[in-house]
């Protein structure tokens, strides 16, 4: 026994050398349809974007006179084929190009698994840059909207270092939304559209009590001065030039955020910039369910992050070496906690192929790369890198959509906003597994999503809310029921006095005045249609004791 566990091969610790992170924001707006070329349009009129990529392959964007302009590509190449090319026109800019390029790129793969999706527009947004005492971190920003109301926030992240040790990449890159900068650079337009969002109804949660808000004139003008104060604060930081960052092959004027500068107490963490652009594309979106001009949409959102691991000391080129070395280490980064000592087992690998492993959780999406002897140590030496990186973000993006746009049903049939989104809730509740089952003509990629969809939990909202559902629809129903009853109740008394006038005046007057001929000429209408009333009343009384004694 001893001499066996001496044989054992010790456990390896992570150390990364290249790491790619996407931080996935998936946002459910309060609204079922989305007018994808109005709110391109508004994107490139605020300035926040420069370029807009629609899943039809047609494009506007802003060219070096800040003109709109239309780009169409015809990608060249057949469905199946392992390349596609597109050829830009020589009037697109290239900075335009590349944006595109990368958009063209995940719908490449997109196409390559998805069936039939809805319609979408990808934009790339202003980048950020989070600076530590001894280190910056910039971050690229994109957005796919879908024409349904569910979007798709990420924070790219291409990340390289020397052994970077796996306690540190935990707590520092997995970990991130717990980490406090020092300072925070975003771009000021996007800063002002989150400022007309957030100062809307800011410092109202303030004054209150036990939950309870307190009111009063006195109240109402201190959260205006408070208002005005913060509008002030933002207007002083960002009337001054930014700070000057290269990035991306493009020069950027970013802002620190308004109020953080010299300020140790202030929450400076990456949720502050997911607050920012949300809130910013929040009031950007244009959809037929928004009321007037307000212009907020409410949402919900979830966030993990898709970490791939490109490259770390002693990469495996196969995955049993892979799980022999390596599997502690998966666990930890699955459970974002560097401290644990009994960990669980692996989850299954959602990856059938032997290039690398798929391990998520509620938490993670974690992809671990193998390497073949002939691959280089720069991960992005290798023309294929980039590709496969795509590829899983578009895989990944999927199955953010699809847990999104069922959790954000589930919302809606627990508190439905008014009976169209109810409906619309219910559909998509009846029809969860079947979109999950047809969601993809690659059985790889629907065994996962539809794994991942339990693992998430969504998976056990989808009977409550089911149920949620029929009864605000059988609520519905008896409301209207009630409200239909109650005008037969009415069109029946009308159309019992008129009939009851009809045949006082036809019927009864004529026998009245024969018989009683010394009635004045008011006398004998009323005697008339008192006579008339009885006696239809007497009918309705018949006939609702028959149907009584039926019942």
């Amino acid at each position: 026994m001893s001499s066996s566990r001496n044989n054992e091969q010790p456990i390896k610790s992570l150390q990364v050398n290249q790491a790619n992170v996407f931080y996935n924001y998936a946002i459910g707006f309060d609204c079922s349809k989305v007018d994808l070329l109005k709110t391109g349009a508004k994107l490139l009129k605020s300035g926040v974007a420069t370029s807009i990529f629609y899943s039809d392959f047609k494009c506007i964007y802003l060219d070096n006179l800040g003109k709109t302009q239309v780009e169409v590509l015809r990608p060249e190449g057949r469905n199946w084929d392992s390349n596609w090319k597109i050829e830009f026109s020589e009037n697109v800019p290239k900075h335009i190009a590349v944006e595109l390029t990368n958009s063209c790129e995940i719908a490449f793969h997109e196409s390559h698994f998805q069936n039939e999706c809805r319609p979408y527009l990808r934009a790339s947004l202003p980048p950020i840059v989070l600076a530590h005492e001894d280190y910056q971190l910039p971050f690229f920003i994109s957005v796919k909207i879908f024409s349904d109301g569910v979007a798709i926030l990420s924070f790219q992240l291409d990340a390289t270092w020397e052994a970077l040790e796996e306690s540190f990449f935990i707590s520092n890159v997995v970990n991130i939304f717990r980490c406090y900068f020092k300072s925070i650079w975003v771009d000021s337009k996007l800063q002002y559209l989150d400022a007309k969002v957030a100062l809307d109804s800011a410092f109202e949660d303030k004054f209150s009590i036990g939950g309870e808000l307190l009111t009063g004139l006195k109240i109402r003008r201190l959260i205006r001065k408070m208002k005005r104060d913060s509008q002030a604060v933002l207007d002083e930081a960002l009337k001054v030039k930014g700070h000057s960052f290269h990035l991306g092959g493009c020069d950027w004027e970013l802002h620190q955020i308004a109020g953080t500068a010299d300020s140790d107490s202030w929450e400076s963490t990456i949720e502050q910039c997911r607050s920012i652009y949300s809130n910013s594309i929040s009031s950007l979106l244009v959809s037929p369910d928004k009321v007037g001009k307000e212009p907020l949409i409410s949402f919900m959102w979830q966030g993990r992050p898709s970490i791939s691991l490109l490259r770390y000391e002693s990469q495996p080129q196969t995955k049993l070496e892979l799980y022999n070395d390596f599997s502690p280490s998966i666990s930890k980064i699955l459970l974002r906690s560097e401290s644990i000592v009994n960990l669980p087992e692996l989850p299954p690998d959602l990856r059938l192929f032997d290039d690398f492993s798929l391990h998520a959780n509620r938490a993670v999406l974690l992809w671990t790369w193998l390497k073949s002897k002939h691959a280089p140590e720069n991960a992005w030496d290798d023309p294929e890198t980039r590709s496969k990186v795509f590829e899983n973000q578009a895989r990944t993006e999927q199955i953010e959509y699809h847990n999104l746009k069922i959790a954000r049903a589930c919302s809606w049939a627990q508190r439905p906003i008014n009976s169209n989104y109810l409906l619309n809730a219910y559909e998509t509740l009846a029809s969860s597994n079947s979109l999950i089952h047809h969601s993809s003509n690659s059985g790889e990629v629907t065994e996962a999503l539809s794994y991942l969809i339990n693992v998430f939990g969504t998976a056990s909202l989808v009977d409550p809310s089911k149920e949620a559902a029929r009864y605000h629809l059988d609520e519905l129903k008896y409301n209207s029921d009630r409200a239909r009853s109650r005008s037969d109740s009415w069109l029946t008394f009308v159309f019992g006095l008129v009939g009851t006038t009809s045949l006082a005046d036809f019927a009864i007057h004529p026998f009245v005045k024969d018989r009683w001929p010394t009635l004045s000429s008011i006398q004998s209408p009323i005697v008339s249609f008192g006579v008339s009333g009885g006696f239809i009343l007497l009918i309705a009384l018949v006939i609702w004791l028959i149907s009584r004694k039926k019942c």
